[in-house]
């Protein structure tokens, strides 16, 4: 098995570009020359022996693989960071706070949120780590289920010895199968997307404006899959699945995209990614919600939300 080595500061480099999608932002931000970030973003690439850019002129577009690594990298940031913050400033008592969400919940917009939103909550409580914890379902409540007991499958994760002071879900959820215990954050239409050079397109599509195109659905996690897979079944539009993820697809380049009509959801998009196409957005009660269930009563599970 090859052995990787990668510096920390490398991964931070990496995970920074994925978070900005442009070297100049990120040179900026972190005053830095482009120069080593880029050599940064090619040295995780060689090691590893992946490509997890698109290089292009908008800037660098992280694709799928590129955005579960950075999302890995801001974990272990998170735990360095409340290592540093131990070791500069001794701290009396050291707690803990879980953060279950799914394994495939990723995004530009999401990891940027979520290492913005975890940068927040080091300040406001530097004594307390939170431990994430993926599972590999998109729904929480259906793993939980097909594992068991919560205390069977937490025995497999690792929890310091430390007071745990509550805990914090993100879930995808449809609005049918919301848990009343759970607070939407952020809930998401269906978009339909075209190619730039298509021509005129509209700012709202109805269901007569769909039988009119053959739609490709993306590779996406499994219930956005799955709700656009459904909804596109049971009124008998044309599409087809593509492996090709998200990521990918919104950043190709024009002239490599056909007559492509892409449906996707608004959780996997930013307003930069979406206005390089022509967007219209479903006229349609379809969404699909990214919702947080906080369980304790500690002042971090309220700012994490509110941060997020």
């Amino acid at each position: 098995m090859k052995r990787i080595l990668l510096e920390s500061r490398t991964l931070a480099y990496f995970a920074a570009v994925c978070h900005d999608r442009n070297l100049s932002v990120t040179a900026e931000r972190l005053q830095l020359a482009k120069s080593v970030l880029s050599e940064a973003c090619t040295q995780v690439e060689h090691e590893l022996g992946l490509s997890l850019f698109e290089r292009r002129a908008q800037g660098m577009q992280p694709n799928e693989q590129g955005l579960f690594l950075a999302k890995s990298v801001l974990f272990m940031q998170n735990i360095e960071q409340f290592a540093l913050r131990v070791c500069n400033s001794p701290l009396n008592t050291l707690n803990y706070v879980n953060l279950q969400l799914p394994d495939r919940l990723w995004s530009s917009g999401i990891n940027s949120t979520l290492a913005q939103t975890l940068q927040t909550c080091g300040r406001t409580h530097p004594d307390c780590l939170i431990v994430p914890e993926l599972l590999g379902s998109d729904n929480l409540e259906e793993q939980i289920r097909h594992e068991g007991s919560q205390s069977h499958w937490r025995e497999r994760q690792w929890f310091p010895n430390w007071p745990r002071l509550g805990e914090l879900q993100l879930a995808l959820y449809s609005d049918a199968e919301l848990p009343p215990d759970h607070e939407v954050l952020v809930s998401a239409p269906w978009y339909v997307l075209s190619p730039k050079n298509a021509g005129y397109w509209p700012e709202q599509m109805n269901l007569e404006d769909l039988k009119q195109l053959k739609l490709t659905l993306p590779h996406m996690p499994w219930l956005l899959s799955q709700q656009a897979a459904n909804f596109c079944l049971q009124e008998h539009l044309g599409f087809e699945q593509v492996t090709a993820d998200a990521a990918t697809l919104l950043n190709q380049a024009q002239n490599q995209l056909g007559q492509t009509c892409m449906l996707i959801n608004g959780l996997l998009m930013t307003p930069h990614e979406a206005e390089r196409w022509n967007c219209a957005v479903l006229d349609i009660p379809l969404t699909m919600n990214l919702a947080l269930r906080t369980s304790g009563t500690h002042p971090l599970l309220r700012s994490f939300r509110q941060a997020f």
